[in-house]
């Protein structure tokens, strides 16, 4: 209206239209076009200048600013935009990007809607299997063949191994930042004057700075690449529903939340909150005020690290003869470091009483007090902290960075190759490997890391000495940098993975395509050169008399052939299109949302594209699947994944008499969960889904390489079974269709296990059911859709694992010596401490020994 009016002013009229647009305006604005008419003016030649689409950024979650994109993980991607012009109504689209080893690439868009002078946040999904420093954004209508505008989005690559950390903090955000250069986030043999600590750091510290609309992901499975999520102070309601929802379904699959405590604390917020049901404790509304002895006994369960950068004050203490601090050195760990709080603030813990099926942390040393109360939710955690982390006195003490990593991240110590000691003039602290990403967070996916053993620190047979945690020292950055990429990561969106790589097989064996043999083609081959040559010559010689037509005969031989080859090779399957499915639905105990994967093959007899859309389900998503038949040069084929208002995969080509495969992920809501009820033989399975769980299987993991199978058959929908032993098999339920599962893919869901302490004692329940899962539409419709589902169920996880538990503590590991600080004495020098090595420090290697002797003065 404004902008009307002013036209008028500007050309001087005075008509009944430019009266008629002066009464619709706002008081305001025809004040000050009486009162200042220059300056609407110059506003009016200014917005004439203006774009018709202004870009202004994009946002990856869960940062403001920063844009990190982890390859082969789904991101959710904001762009802010307005159209100044008139209204829009389009399509936001990406270039098209290659698809990891195949003649694939694709482009992510979804529709736009724009209001004329607004501006907009058009959101969408995507996964990159290589991250560009900058990717082409454009707006175009559908169909117009060209674009309405175009931008660059800026895109920062983060390292394969690092995990993020979402800081949710009101007022503590300066406090919490100081976490980035902490030893619990960084590798321990990082230099901070020689490395570059940015690319190798462990974890990444994402502080949001908009709290007033904080950009965490709706969508659940863009949360792969957070590994942790501390909040302190902000209001849940400040999250939408679809936020809300989606930080429980990542608590359940891995996911862990920490909730400060302190003075003034009183989790009143989180209580009346969606995370009310899955708190580890309430509050009692006391506050408690540590006395010195507390304070003692806190900072010295948790000593300060000795870090590899501190090697001048190590030469100090030597030099001004300080012996006590020679045993602090050789276990890696300073002296204790006492916590001092400002006059008159003391330090408080907050009152909580913990609820059935959680587990306390006390402080240690001798004290009862309770630092933390936490429990398992799903396969992650919850844990409740009765200390302010932010607190001016904790945050000065040094032992905090211990705390953060053992309590709060809950991150193993890194494995030690190399055991520390002191040979008279040289303290040397213990050598450390580095640690991969499957130690750094509990963030599983079943599809996606089934069949990927753990690096827990231990060589194993067949290992590549590469990866990161088998006993490996980086020297310098590069080393340290090929390890950690080199190492297994979490959550991978991979084709060549585990799962895929066995629903390949059995796609590729139940489509009834047979590919030709090498010795099919063999014959074939010397049949049709001998037909080409020796016998075309001698029927022109000695038929036709005509030797000179054996060249013209060439093309008619060899279209014959072609023809006998494509009947001989022919197949009637009895249909035009089809679809096999295997789909895998993994679910957490009773809760009522599961993630289901779909891996499924397309068939068609002739030229055809497919789509496959998911009205019913905004957490879809989908990609074409690597069948592991590329060959270099071949035609790229394109794709496109629309994200909304239908996630649906566009162009999905199929081409004459052969097959394609694609691969799908979303979460699901369920009528109901399954859960194990009862102890010991008195146990009862209760299946509250509407499926029948077929060759139900229990299976009890008590270790590496340790597990108790239990056989339940059929557990109808709505029925129990009782756990009592059953045979060790029993004829199995063929489904209606013929289409069944292997045995080898239940035997694989039931045996994958990862050798740690967080899974030591989960029950699981492996079984199958027929048919695929509802909701995918694939059109053109196929003439024939078969399929079966696995069942993946948790129902029982252990409780999570002492914090003072010896893989998070070295001086809790019983070969490790508790060296204690001595009292400098004037006897001779002993000859056992020229060459004192650490008890768990291995054997010198003959070229150490060399070493050693050619030093010797």
């Amino acid at each position: 209206m404004l902008f009307a009016l002013a036209l008028g002013l500007a050309g001087g009229g005075s008509g009944a239209d430019a009266r008629a647009q002066e009464s619709m305006q706002p008081e305001d604005e025809r004040i000050q076009i009486l009162t200042d008419p220059e300056s609407v003016k110059k506003k009016v030649t200014k917005d004439k200048n203006r774009p018709a689409f202004e870009f202004y950024r994009s946002k990856v979650a869960p940062f403001d600013v920063l844009p990190y994109v982890k390859q082969n993980h789904w991101s959710t991607i904001a762009v802010e935009m307005q159209a100044n012009e008139v209204d829009y109504v389009g399509m936001l689209r990406t270039a098209s990007n290659p698809l990891r080893d195949m003649p694939n690439s694709i482009d992510f868009r979804r529709e736009a809607r724009l209001l004329a002078g607004r501006r907009g946040r058009l959101v969408f999904q995507a996964i990159l299997s290589e991250v560009p420093k900058e990717w082409p954004l454009d707006l175009a209508r559908p169909d117009s063949p060209r674009y309405d505008s175009s931008w660059q989005a800026n895109l920062l690559r983060l390292p394969r191994h690092q995990m993020l950390v979402v800081v949710l903090s009101k007022d503590s955000a300066n406090q919490y930042a100081a976490w980035n250069r902490m030893g619990a986030i960084v590798p321990e043999s990082a230099d901070s004057s020689s490395v570059d600590i940015d690319k190798i750091r462990y974890y990444r510290l994402v502080i949001p700075t908009e709290l007033d609309s904080l950009f965490l992901a709706p969508h659940p499975l863009t949360w792969s690449t957070i590994s942790h999520v501390v909040w302190d102070g902000i209001s849940p309601d400040l999250l939408s529903v679809a936020q809300q929802q989606a930080m429980l379904d990542w608590i359940h699959w891995g996911g862990q939340l920490i909730l400060p405590g302190g003075a003034g604390q009183s989790f009143a917020l989180f209580q009346e909150s969606f995370l009310g049901p899955y708190l580890p404790a309430d509050s009692t509304g006391e506050t408690i005020k540590l006395g010195p002895a507390e304070l003692d006994a806190l900072s010295k369960a948790y000593r300060p690290p000795l870090h590899a950068g501190e090697v001048e004050r190590q030469a100090q203490d030597l030099a001004q003869g300080i012996e006590s601090r020679i045993g602090y050195y050789a276990t890696g760990y300073d002296a204790p470091a006492p916590i001092v709080p400002e006059p008159k603030r003391e330090v408080y813990f907050v009152g909580m009483r913990p609820r059935e099926g959680s587990s306390e942390i006390t402080i240690g040393d001798g004290s009862k007090r309770v630092v933390a109360i936490e429990r398992r939710v799903g396969r992650g955690r919850i844990t409740m902290l009765a200390l302010d982390p932010s607190d001016p006195a904790i945050v000065a003490w040094k032992g905090l960075d211990t705390f953060v990593r053992r309590v709060v991240l809950r991150r193993p110590e890194e494995p030690v190759v190399m055991g520390g000691g002191f040979d008279g003039s040289t303290v040397r602290p213990p050598q450390r490997g580095l640690l991969s990403s499957q130690e750094l967070s509990w963030f599983r996916i079943a599809s996606r890391d089934l069949g990927r053993e753990l690096v827990d620190g231990s060589p194993r047979k067949g290992e590549i000495p590469s990866e990161m945690g088998a006993g490996i020292v980086a020297n310098n950055e590069q080393q340290m940098l090929f390890g950690l990429e080199q190492s297994p990561a979490v959550a991978d969106w991979l084709d060549d993975s585990r799962f895929p790589l066995l629903c390949r097989e059995v796609l590729e064996g139940a489509s009834g395509i047979m590919i030709p043999s090498a010795s099919f083609v063999s014959r074939i081959v010397i049949a049709y050169l001998i037909a080409v040559i020796p016998i075309n010559w001698l029927i022109c010689r000695v038929v036709f008399r005509r030797k000179e037509w054996t060249w013209a005969l060439v093309p008619v031989v060899a279209l014959g052939f072609a023809i006998t080859v494509e009947r001989v090779a022919a197949r009637n399957l009895g249909f035009d299109t089809a679809a096999d499915e295997i789909d895998l639905l993994e679910l957490e105990g009773d809760y009522p949302r599961g993630h289901l994967t779909r891996v499924g093959s397309l068939y068609s007899g002739g030229r055809t594209e497919f789509s496959l859309a998911f009205p019913d389900d905004p957490t879809a998503l989908a990609l074409p699947m690597n069948m592991g038949r590329s060959i270099r040069g071949e035609d790229v084929a394109r794709s496109s994944w629309l994200s909304y208002p239908v996630p649906t995969l566009v162009d999905l080509g199929v081409q004459p008499r052969s097959q394609s495969m694609y691969r799908a992920e979303q979460m699901t809501p369920l009528a109901g969960g399954v859960r194990l009820e009862g102890e010991g033989r008195s146990r009862v399975v209760k299946n509250e889904t509407n499926l029948e769980l077929r060759d139900a299987v229990l299976v009890e993991h008590l270790g590496r390489d340790s597990r108790i199978e239990t056989w339940l058959g059929v557990i109808a929908a709505g029925s129990e079974a009782r756990v009592e032993g059953g045979p060790e098999h029993t004829e199995r339920v063929a489904s209606a269709g013929g289409f069944e599962p292997p045995r080898a893919l239940l035997d694989e869901l039931a045996t994958a296990y990862e050798p740690r302490e967080e899974n030591r004692g989960e029950v699981r329940l492996v079984a199958w059911t027929p048919g695929s899962a509802r909701g995918e539409v694939i059109e053109p419709a196929v003439d024939r859709h078969r399929g079966f589902t696995l069942v993946v169920v948790h129902l029982k996880r252990p409780a999570p694992p002492r914090a003072d538990d010896p893989r998070y503590d070295l001086l809790a590991r019983p070969q490790v010596p508790r060296l204690e600080p001595t009292t400098p004495t004037p006897e001779p020098p002993n000859p056992y401490r020229a060459n004192m090595r650490s008890s768990f420090m291995p054997p010198p290697s003959n070229a150490t020994q060399a070493q050693e002797k050619t030093e010797e003065p």
